[in-house]
C-alpha cells in the first residue's frame, strides 16, 4: 500500500515536490549545487502548491462548513485566485531577476536567473501560511466585525499571529537572506545588505500592482452577496422582511454594474 501511494504521488510530481520543499527548508542558499541543476522545477512547484490550494480550499468549502472562515472563502473563485497568485509570483520573480541583474550590471552583463526560480520555490512554501491567514481575514470581514482587528480572546487570534509571523521568516530566512548571500559574492556585506533592501522594496512595489487586470475575476458575486446579507443582518442593518433572494439578485446587478465601470 506504501508502495502505491508513493508511486501515485510520483506520477503527478508531488514526491519531487516534496522532497525539494524539504531541501529548500534545509538549505535556502541559491549556491545549493541541486537547486541549481533543477531550478527550472520550481516554476511548476509553485503551480503544483497553488493546485494545492485550491483543492484545500474546495475541500474545505465542502467538508468543513462549520469553520466559518473556511466557510467564507467561497466569496473568492479558488481557480481565479490560483491564477492570479502565479501571476503575481511571475511579476515579482521577474523584479527581483531583473533589479539583481541590474545593481550588479557593473561585475557583467548577465541575467541572474537563479533569483527568478528562487523566488518561485519559495512561494510554493510560503503559500501554506499565506492560505490559512487569508482565510482568517476573509472570515473576518463578513463575520459583522466593524475592524479587522482582533481581540486578544478572539480564538482564531494565535492562529492569525502565527500564520504571519511564519510568512514573515519565511520572507527573511529564505529571500532575503539568501539574497544577500548572493550578492556578498560581489559585494561586502554591508552593501549587499543595502543592495537586498533595494531588491524587497521593488518588489513589494511589484506586488501593489502585480495582476490588477485579475483582481475582478476573483470575488464570486453570488457567494459575496450572500455572505453580505447575512453579515447585515447579523448586525441588525437588513429588516425581517426583507427576503434573501431578492437581496442578492440586487447585490449581484450592482456589482456586476461596478465591474463593468472599471474596464
Amino acid at each position: 500500500m506504501k508502495e502505491i501511494i508513493k508511486e501515485m504521488l510520483d506520477s503527478v510530481g508531488l514526491l519531487g515536490f516534496a522532497q525539494r520543499t524539504k531541501a529548500l527548508i534545509w538549505n535556502p542558499s541559491l549556491n545549493d549545487p541541486t537547486f541549481q541543476e533543477n531550478k527550472v522545477k520550481a516554476v511548476g512547484d509553485t503551480i503544483r502548491s497553488l493546485a494545492l490550494f485550491v483543492i484545500l480550499a474546495k475541500f474545505a468549502t465542502t467538508y468543513a462548513p462549520f469553520l466559518y472562515e473556511l466557510r467564507t472563502i467561497r466569496v473568492v473563485d479558488e481557480i481565479a485566485l490560483g491564477i492570479y497568485l502565479l501571476v503575481q509570483t511571475f511579476m515579482i520573480s521577474a523584479v527581483l531577476a531583473a533589479v539583481v541583474s541590474l545593481l550588479l550590471f557593473p561585475k557583467g552583463l548577465k541575467l541572474h536567473s537563479l533569483i527568478f526560480y528562487h523566488n518561485f520555490r519559495v512561494k510554493a512554501l510560503i503559500n501554506i501560511p499565506f492560505f490559512v491567514l487569508f482565510s482568517i481575514m476573509l472570515g473576518k470581514m463578513f463575520d459583522g466585525s466593524d475592524t479587522l482587528d482582533f481581540e486578544l480572546d478572539d480564538g482564531r487570534f494565535p492562529v492569525a499571529l502565527i500564520s504571519s509571523l511564519l510568512i514573515a521568516g519565511i520572507t527573511i530566512k529564505y529571500i532575503f537572506l539568501p539574497i544577500k548571500e548572493y550578492f556578498q559574492k560581489f559585494y561586502s556585506p554591508k552593501i549587499s545588505f543595502i543592495m537586498t533592501c533595494i531588491c524587497l522594496f521593488a518588489a513589494s512595489i511589484a506586488n501593489t500592482y502585480a495582476g490588477l487586470g485579475l483582481s475582478e475575476k476573483l470575488i464570486n458575486k453570488e457567494e459575496a452577496c450572500k455572505a453580505i446579507f447575512d453579515m447585515n443582518k447579523q448586525k441588525g442593518n437588513v429588516p425581517n422582511s426583507t427576503d434573501r433572494s431578492c437581496f442578492v439578485g440586487k447585490c449581484i446587478e450592482l456589482l456586476g454594474q461596478k465591474e463593468a465601470r472599471s474596464q
